[in-house]
């Protein structure tokens, strides 16, 4: 347990404290403890509580001590190690004490690389400890960077091409510059509806979904950083068009990983939370394209647009022969006239 500002060791030092090496106050519900590896104390007479609740802390927060009878704040609760425990066993370093020690461009990359790097359980229990709006920001800062860095690979790579006068073989008759301006109008709009669209309904259909089969360690919050914190692969997108891609897949594998450690659920639940709404819009992509291209057929009646018989040619000279044989018109005087 350290010292978010200065990484000075909190261990044995009463909260709020103020740290002995910076003067920061502390709480000991800012950190985030391995269950059954740390013992709480009441900060009046010193009994010693486990942390039984869902962020391994004294539950209730606040509660009556068992011993002395006083009101006990978990918040000003002394922690210290069990025997045998190491601190390196007691704590898990959440994402907060990360932007505080590391700084802010350390701590995304940082957090991008345990998600990427399958490392996903530190980064999911950390999520009980932030803001929504700390998720947001680190999900804008993944889809700024992929969107920056892969325009410029982008831009590089088709000014090579055009110096030396050869076709990319990806722009389809469109001029290189054209490329690269329709390749970021696609990837703002992709991550403008990513952010604001697609993970907040994503978020608020997984949270109903495992409420509606179970019980859940915390509320939708937790579960709306869930998925935005999911999209830290999406730093792949530096790599235009195939990062992308991959890192789509990835997204929604490591979304259900980071659900099923943030919300405590199984495996299963959080799969079925996190996919089916994905499934459910690709099938009716499909399906709507299946439509598309059955009406266009003509296999349950004439392809549209419809056209009429006295439209068609054959029927029209069917019409045209059949009348000049009534009226003794012969093939030689149709020509003449």
């Amino acid at each position: 347990m350290r010292c978010p500002a200065c990484d000075y060791s909190l261990w044995g030092i009463r909260p709020p404290g103020p740290c002995p090496e910076c003067g920061r106050d502390f709480r000991t519900t800012e950190f985030i403890f391995a269950r059954g590896k740390v013992r709480f104390l009441c900060p009046n007479c010193g009994e010693a509580y486990c942390g039984n609740g869902t962020e391994v802390l004294p539950d209730p927060r606040i509660f009556e001590c068992v011993r002395c009878g006083e009101r006990v704040n978990a918040d000003e609760m002394l922690a210290e190690l069990a025997e045998g425990v190491t601190e390196k066993d007691a704590l898990i370093l959440s994402p907060r004490a990360q932007f505080h020690t590391m700084g802010i461009g350390a701590a995304l990359f940082m957090m991008a690389a345990l998600t990427l790097l399958a490392n996903p359980k530190k980064l999911a229990l950390g999520i009980l400890k932030l803001r929504v709006r700390d998720a947001l920001f680190f999900a804008s800062a993944i889809w700024i960077v992929a969107v920056t860095v892969s325009v410029i690979v982008l831009s590089i790579f088709v000014t090579v091409l055009s110096f030396f006068g050869v076709d990319s073989g990806i722009s389809g008759g469109v001029a290189h510059g054209e490329l690269v301006l329709e390749y970021l109008e696609f990837v703002v709009m992709a991550a403008l509806i990513a952010l604001f669209i697609a993970a907040p309904l994503q978020a608020a259909f997984a949270h109903w979904a495992l409420k509606r089969t179970g019980n859940c360690r915390t509320g939708f919050g937790a579960t709306l950083a869930v998925f935005y914190y999911g999209q830290g692969p999406m730093i792949l997108s530096v790599v235009p068009y195939i990062g992308g891609a991959i890192g789509g897949v990835w997204v929604l594998v490591s979304t259900v990983i980071l659900l099923k450690t943030a919300q405590g659920v199984s495996g299963k639940r959080a799969a079925l939370a996190v996919l089916t709404p994905v499934v459910a819009v690709i099938m009716a992509g499909v399906a709507a394209i299946g439509v598309v291209l059955v009406l266009m057929s003509g296999a349950f009646g004439p392809p549209f647009p419809a056209q009429s018989r006295a439209d068609d040619p054959a029927v029209h000279l069917a019409l045209t022969i059949k009348l000049a044989a009534e009226t003794g018109f012969s093939s030689n005087d149709m020509l003449e006239s």
